[in-house]
């Protein structure tokens, strides 16, 4: 876990509000502690799926890797398996690079990334795209279903004001 220090935001906000005194006070004694994974970059493999539905016409593009993590004192912490999926990615990561992915380790679950900040590039890793190629078909599917259902109510409703007439 790390600790970001919000003291300049709470101190941009309080300035009008406290005395600078009292607003520099608070504003010490607060921090915000956010869950992150980090690690070294290992077994980066990258592999395609086939789209099995009627409108992806984009292959899905799944990265996976292991993240070789340790403590502050450098002692080895388990490892964690990383995923990430999208039509196409933003970014780059490679064997050895350090990154880091806002969330909980949890022991033996698969991460799932869309974003993950490359440590040693410098840079933030996007998949994107993965949403709708993954649920186009079900959107599409629904949307026929309610107009096919919308039209036979229609036809329905106009028979049967044809039949009492």
């Amino acid at each position: 876990m790390r600790a970001l220090n919000v003291k300049d935001v709470l101190l941009r906000e309080l300035n009008w509000l406290l005395p600078p005194e009292a607003a520099l006070g608070l504003a010490a004694s607060w921090s915000v502690e956010v869950d992150l994974i980090r690690g070294t970059v290992s077994g980066f493999r990258e592999r395609y799926e086939q789209p099995q539905m009627a409108d992806r016409y984009r292959p899905l593009i799944v990265w996976g890797f292991r993240l070789e993590r340790s403590d502050s004192a450098g002692n080895p912490l388990p490892r964690a398996a990383v995923e990430m999926r999208g039509t196409r990615f933003q970014g780059s990561i490679s064997d050895g690079d350090v990154v880091e992915i806002d969330q909980a380790y949890r022991r033996g679950v698969l991460v799932t990334a869309s974003t993950v900040r490359n440590l040693t590039s410098g840079s933030t890793v996007v998949a994107t795209g993965e949403n709708l190629a993954r649920y186009g078909w079900t959107i599409w599917s629904g949307i026929a279903l309610l107009l096919f259902l919308i039209i036979t109510a229609v036809i329905l409703g106009l028979a049967a004001t044809q039949w009492h007439t």
